[in-house]
């Protein structure tokens, strides 16, 4: 999610009026046509300012392409198009969302991981061994012991033991077994094991995820009011856990006359500005726990360009196995946003942001 760009119904453009045939003749006809070709010619030369001032795109007039025209609503349909691509192809990566099958939260000492009901991490996955692997924590520390004989591989070696590094530490050591593989994540005080399977019926399943229809009306320009350096907001999590975040300001925008304002999320001036934000449409059409949205950093002058019509669902939408975050109080929207992609999966999920146990394990797979 990179670039923002913009998605509406194809507009066709006709002439503003049509001329009908008729002839002049003397100096009569001459005075009655002049104010006509001084007004064209003002239409033209407006029309031209304006395509020059916007770098050729004119907003809602047709620039000349070759023997047609080209609006600039079909560019932002052509964009959006392979926007929508992209992400479809994120979510169906075998590592990505849809494979999340599992989250287990490890006790300080040892914890044994396998199907085996008498282990600390059950995996209820067909064709899993009784024990799979044993994890030895101490406070942030994890390790792994591999029994002898399973063919547990990290970078296409054989594991036997092998300390391991947190998410939080940058790339997690990945370990695989068959079509699963296994990692270990760190949220706040909490270190858990995230299990993601290719087979798993969720992403097997996958049909693509719906929207609202296109619209620019939901293409909005907000302006940036920067904060101090090193301000941050506190964003809670489905964990129960609220975390501070580096927040550069904060983003005003208006929708038909009413002013809104959105707090987003960048460490980096250089980023993408980050958004997780809440609205009344949450818990029926769109997932109960809010919508992502991410923004260009902003122009010199401050402009921040809002595209909704972008607006997607966060991980927790796919998966109870998720760790999202939630919005701020701050970007609660009193206002339905009718734009974005909409809720996935059936209608009972929609409302409902489960949190998850606040010790011990996550329940395997359903």
């Amino acid at each position: 999610m990179k670039p923002i760009r913009h998605r509406f119904d194809s507009m066709k453009y006709g002439p503003a009026w049509q001329a009908k045939p008729c002839s002049w003749t003397g100096i009569e006809s001459v005075r009655t046509l002049f104010p006509w070709l001084i007004l064209f010619g003002i239409l033209v030369s407006s029309n031209t300012a304006i395509a020059s001032d916007s770098g050729g795109q004119a907003s809602g007039v047709p620039l000349a392409a070759g023997n047609g025209f080209v609006s600039a609503e079909s560019g932002f349909l052509a964009d959006l198009e392979a926007w929508k691509n992209r992400r479809r192809e994120s979510l169906l990566q075998e590592a990505g969302w849809l494979t999340l099958v599992g989250l287990y939260w490890f006790q300080e000492g040892e914890n044994r991981f396998g199907s085996d009901p008498g282990g600390e991490l059950v995996l209820g996955i067909k064709d899993v061994p009784p024990l799979l692997a044993t994890f030895q924590r101490k406070g942030n520390q994890v390790s792994v012991e591999v029994p002898a004989g399973l063919h547990v591989t990290h970078g296409g070696e054989v594991v036997g033991r092998l300390p391991l590094r947190a998410d939080a530490d940058g790339n997690p050591t990945l370990l695989e077994y068959g079509t699963i593989s296994f990692y270990v994540i760190r949220r706040g005080q909490r270190v858990g094991l995230r299990v993601k399977d290719r087979k798993s019926p969720v992403y097997l399943g996958f049909r693509g995820v719906d929207s609202f229809p296109p619209s620019l009306e939901w293409r909005i320009e907000g302006r940036l009011i920067p904060a101090p350096g090193g301000t941050t907001v506190a964003v809670p999590n489905v964990l129960g856990q609220v975390n501070q975040e580096v927040s550069p300001g904060k983003v005003l925008f208006q929708y038909k006359g009413m002013e809104y304002g959105l707090i987003p999320l960048q460490s980096d001036p250089k980023e993408d500005l980050f958004f997780v934000f809440g609205d009344t449409t949450n818990g029926r059409e769109t997932y109960g726990g809010g919508r992502f949205l991410v923004a260009r950093p902003p122009a010199p002058d401050g402009t921040v360009v809002l595209d909704f019509n972008r607006a997607t669902n966060p991980p927790c939408v796919f998966t109870p196995y998720a760790t999202c975050p939630l919005p701020p109080k701050e970007n609660r929207l009193n206002l339905r946003v009718e734009a974005g992609e909409r809720m996935y999966g059936p209608p009972h999920e929609g409302g409902k942001v489960e949190s998850m146990p606040s010790s011990g394990v996550l329940a395997t797979p359903p």
